[in-house]
């Protein structure tokens, strides 16, 4: 558990603008405050920043096409940074794979886009407004499916300076490194070799951790598709 004020504190403290014992005035923490949750803010951007990946699953209404997802969305969910991944989940729990893509290029590329069918294949996800739009293609028939959404939890944001949040691991110390390298400028001071370093370390040991590689495959439409043989050159 840790505090936005323990953050900013220590942070003055390893850039050299508070001595040990003493605090950061008023002014310094709601200063320190704001750069801390800008910090955190463009963290969010970097999908190895986040560490929380979870299932969420929605009921979809036959023949419609398009859902908002968001606070007062259809799916009336706190808004997903991104969607990992999708399935169509039948009543036996069995999860059958849908395409995810935000690249408009793609969806826009499907030229009967009214076509309707027993379970969606195709989700495009329109993540550029404050509620997300998701279009799904076929045009679901029935509602036997449900949709699951594997999405992001956003990066732990400080409403004030006592919120007493818990932070996965590595992040409080990898916080400090680098927001005093962000106050830096503002008292005048020049970061240390070694402080910039662990800070850049700490940054690098959380991505590490919350990589997830992709297994290679050769999408569907490509003829032959299959595992390479490396014996025959062909495809098996």
């Amino acid at each position: 558990m840790v505090t936005a004020l323990q953050i900013i504190t220590d942070s003055m403290k390893e850039l050299g603008a508070l001595a040990q014992g003493e605090v950061p005035t008023a002014d310094e923490a709601a200063d320190g405050l704001t750069v801390l949750n800008d910090m955190l803010s463009m963290w969010q951007l970097d999908s190895l920043m986040i560490s929380t990946i979870f299932p969420q699953v929605f009921n979809l209404v036959a023949g419609q096409q398009t859902y908002t997802i968001g606070p007062a969305g259809n799916f009336n969910v706190a808004r997903p940074d991104t969607i990992g991944a999708a399935y169509m989940r039948d009543a036996a729990g069995n999860d059958y794979p849908v395409y995810v893509t935000n690249n408009y290029i793609e969806y826009a590329n499907i030229v009967s886009k009214q076509v309707t069918g027993e379970y969606p294949t195709v989700l495009y996800y329109d993540s550029f407004s404050p509620t997300q739009t998701l279009y799904l293609w076929p045009i679901p028939s029935t509602t036997a499916y449900k949709l699951v959404l594997w999405t992001s939890k956003d990066l732990t944001s400080f409403d004030n300076l006592n919120d007493d949040l818990t932070l996965a691991a590595g992040y409080s110390l990898a916080m400090k490194k680098n927001l005093a390298i962000l106050l830096a400028p503002r008292y005048g001071k020049v970061i240390t070799q070694e402080t910039a370093l662990f800070a850049q370390t700490a940054l690098s040991r959380i991505k590490a951790y919350n990589y997830v590689g992709n297994t290679l495959d050769i999408p569907n439409g490509i003829p032959n598709r299959g595992y390479f043989n490396i014996y025959t050159g062909g495809t098996v």
